[in-house]
């Protein structure tokens, strides 16, 4: 499933969207509603962050709140990063057909080959090494990981899962 393809359904299927002749939407609390029925398995942590105080102020200072294809996209970018709003941490724990497509020759700057899956597949400590960490020098010093089992360590986190010391610290 893709962001647009979610982006699309919120609008559509669940009136993510402006009334008729308002500038913006109903109250922030209508809209966590319309959001988590997209989500019916939302962790409770996704949910908790929902209502905390300031969130609702975030996201207006981003413009998010005040425009339907903005949070449409929001929300749906966190559901394909988040599994649903399921996962608060990418577990890579991937078989090696999905290490290929994520993480494969062409797919990744890891190019992992499909020798490199087989070895790889349910490993996550060795995958998150090989893609985020020192077993791909390149990214590894995009994402700020310079140690071993920075990769692991600084794997997916958070609703959008930021990936790299850089993004988490």
């Amino acid at each position: 499933v893709c962001a647009e393809a979610l982006h699309h359904l919120m609008l559509l299927r669940y009136g993510l969207s402006y009334p008729v002749g308002e500038t913006t939407m109903t109250t922030w609390n209508e809209q966590k509603n319309v959001i988590l029925r997209f989500f019916p398995k939302a962790a409770p942590i996704y949910i908790k962050s929902m209502n905390m105080p300031g969130t609702e102020q975030d996201l207006r200072a981003h413009g998010i709140l005040d425009n339907p294809l903005r949070l449409a996209h929001y929300f749906a970018t966190i559901g394909v990063e988040s599994g649903m709003m399921t996962a608060t941490r990418e577990n890579m724990n991937y078989s090696k057909a999905q290490i290929q497509k994520v993480f494969g020759v062409g797919k990744h700057s890891a190019a992992v080959t499909a020798t490199e899956a087989g070895q790889l597949a349910r490993n996550p400590e060795a995958l998150a090494e090989r893609v985020y960490g020192l077993g791909n020098p390149k990214k590894a010093k995009e994402l700020g990981n310079t140690m071993k089992g920075d990769g692991f360590t600084y794997r997916g986190i958070r609703p959008f899962q930021l990936t790299g010391k850089h993004a988490v610290e």
